[in-house]
């Protein structure tokens, strides 16, 4: 089973009441929703972080998929090290885990998802 495609799509969820805070007010979450697809037809399903930039948010994440495409999803560890390492370390901005951790988290869940699906265990 390979990954055929990765898809991400911004959204924006509003908030019921503006959170207010000493840095201002938020009317809503930026989440990316993150669709690894495979071969079989399956969806795994994950979202990460939108912000500070939903955009620089969605390159990153198309360069974890460029890594991801044609693999299986159950090399998930080994491809979330691989991504790590290229994008991060290789490029001394090692000191930044909890940054890319936000980032890889909703690829990393999509392919926990489609694993789930694939061999028909709940992902939980």
């Amino acid at each position: 089973m390979k990954i055929t495609e990765i898809r991400t799509t911004p959204l924006k969820i509003p908030y019921l009441t503006p959170y207010h805070w000493t840095q201002g007010s938020v009317d809503g979450a930026v989440v990316i929703l993150v669709e690894v697809h495979n071969e079989q037809g399956l969806i795994g399903y994950g979202e990460c972080i939108g912000t500070p930039s939903a955009s620089a948010i969605q390159d990153y994440l198309q360069l974890i998929a460029n890594y991801c495409i044609g693999r299986s999803p159950f090399e998930n560890t080994r491809l979330m090290l691989e991504c790590y390492h290229a994008l991060f370390q290789a490029f001394g901005t090692c000191s930044s885990p909890r940054y890319a951790g936000q980032v890889f988290a909703g690829i990393e869940i999509a392919l926990w998802d489609v694993m789930g699906k694939a061999t028909g265990h709940a992902v939980h």
